[in-house]
């Protein structure tokens, strides 16, 4: 009994599924299969809150879709007064940001050499044997078995500063 009701589970399985899994949907007689598809994408219309985005449709030029697409979409909003006070001191703040870069730029300093105006902060000399018995230490850490009491962190951080410290044992000039 068992056994007959295990089988008929199993046929009205598959009397279900596979019928469905071979349903395809017949394509109309004029056309292919890649207009159809054509079609319903460009059936599909966006609604009027969208924001386009410039991956969202090939027609606009990507470098000038933004601002003037999202302020006509935000102009169509209504906003509420504190959302309109939001924007205004938003706009503000943007517009003296401009105006306060605009000022600070002192493009002619007498002092300041052209090709080298980045300021580097002094480090402070080491000498090229403390570099070696540093370089040493981690490589011995970083070679010592993973059962000392390391985090996988730690072990990291101690990696990287073994590469730097390869680097400038490497990169000082005797």
């Amino acid at each position: 009994m068992r056994y007959f009701s295990r089988c008929r589970a199993h046929w009205m399985h598959t009397a279900v599924t596979i019928p469905v899994r071979m349903l395809k949907r017949k394509l109309s007689p004029d056309r292919t299969r890649d207009e159809e598809i054509q079609d319903r994408q460009n059936a599909f219309v966006w609604s009027e809150k969208h924001i386009y985005r410039p991956h969202q449709h090939f027609t606009f030029d990507p470098c000038s879709w933004s601002r003037p697409l999202e302020e006509k979409v935000k102009a169509k909003r209504q906003l509420s007064l504190v959302d309109r006070l939001r924007v205004l001191e938003e706009r503000e703040r943007e517009a003296t940001c401009v105006v306060e870069e605009a000022k600070e730029t002192n493009e002619y300093k007498e002092d300041v050499n052209y090709f080298y105006s980045i300021e580097k902060k002094e480090e402070r000399a080491t000498s090229l044997q403390e570099e070696l018995e540093r370089l040493n230490a981690l490589h011995v850490l970083l070679t010592a078995p993973r059962h000392m009491d390391t985090s996988l962190a730690k072990a990291e951080r101690l990696r990287q500063e073994y590469r730097t410290c390869c680097s400038a044992c490497l990169n000082v000039s005797v």
